[in-house]
């Protein structure tokens, strides 16, 4: 058999442990669109190339491909890092509900090209997942891997319906500028990676953001958020999701590599902003990875 062949659909550099990257074969064009992104949380969707092996009919080499195109996405979703070190596989390894989740996914990939070559008598298909919308990551597997306990918050407890807060924020400081509607997290010289569940929290392990503080049709539409590598870039993804006048703060540290750690400072002036404009429950948060 040939190497398997694979595309990526545009995984940052610092997301490349997200899911595995495929490379498509020269010479023939796709019946349909294999479309390259730089970042895949924007595009939402993960695509995997599988081929056949040569000296095969037509319509078998096609079907051939889709199972190796299907393996290939499978690959791909077991990946998925959940949170901390806990990627989707593992919650595969513990939860029957989850593994049939999955299964669910691949059902619902959809061919997003493929091609045969007559001469040499192969054929490479191209299958795509979305990670957002309906039917997505977003919308059945974290849902899923909350009710099974595979998610969650600090320690070994359950993610709980509202994120914790700090205390010492409860009382909001006027002063607070009322214009942020949105928040960048700088993590510069911090080990970080985006996650089904990447969460805010303050120096002592309060939550200040999580996807349970996020309006369920948002999280399904974005995620915990969105991830770059530039600053210009976080500003324009937050605008065009209506975030003029971002916060900017910088972590302190990261936990389990998909928590970003904030001063307790930065964490009230965070709080009595989000109190002011709501802008978490929207899930205008882009994380700044560099």
């Amino acid at each position: 058999m040939r190497n398997i062949k694979q595309i990526s659909v545009g995984l940052l550099p610092f997301i490349l442990a997200l899911c595995l990257i495929f490379t498509p074969k020269s010479g023939l064009a796709f019946e349909g669109s294999v479309e390259e992104s730089p970042d895949i949380f924007a595009k939402g969707y993960i695509e995997v190339v599988g081929e056949s092996e040569s000296g095969q009919r037509r319509y078998a080499a096609i079907r051939a491909a889709t199972v190796v195109a299907q393996r290939n996405l499978l690959e791909a979703i077991k990946d998925i890092r959940v949170e901390g070190e806990t990627t989707v596989a593992d919650g595969m390894l513990q939860n029957d509900t989850v593994r049939s989740r999955v299964a669910g996914f691949l059902r619902g990939a959809r061919i997003c090209g493929r091609k045969y070559n007559a001469q040499e008598r192969y054929a490479e298909v191209c299958l795509r997942i979305n990670l957002k919308g309906n039917g997505g990551v977003y919308d059945s597997l974290y849902s899923t891997l909350e009710q099974e306990k595979i998610v969650t918050t600090s320690g070994d407890a359950p993610l709980s319906p509202q994120p914790s807060l700090p205390a010492d924020a409860i009382e909001i400081d006027n002063s607070i500028n009322d214009s942020y509607d949105g928040v960048i997290i700088e993590l510069a010289g911090h080990s970080f990676k985006p996650a089904i569940v990447n969460r805010i929290l303050n120096q002592r392990g309060d939550i200040l953001f999580d996807p349970s503080k996020v309006i369920n049709s948002i999280l399904i539409d974005r995620g915990t958020g969105g991830f770059t590598n530039k600053l210009g870039k976080a500003k324009g993804l937050l605008a065009s999701w209506n975030g003029i006048k971002p916060l900017m703060i910088n972590a302190v540290d990261t936990k389990q590599g998909t928590d970003a750690v904030i001063s307790d400072r930065d964490a009230k002036t965070l709080f009595a902003a989000d109190q002011k404009n709501s802008f978490l429950s929207q899930a205008k948060v882009v994380f700044v990875i560099n």
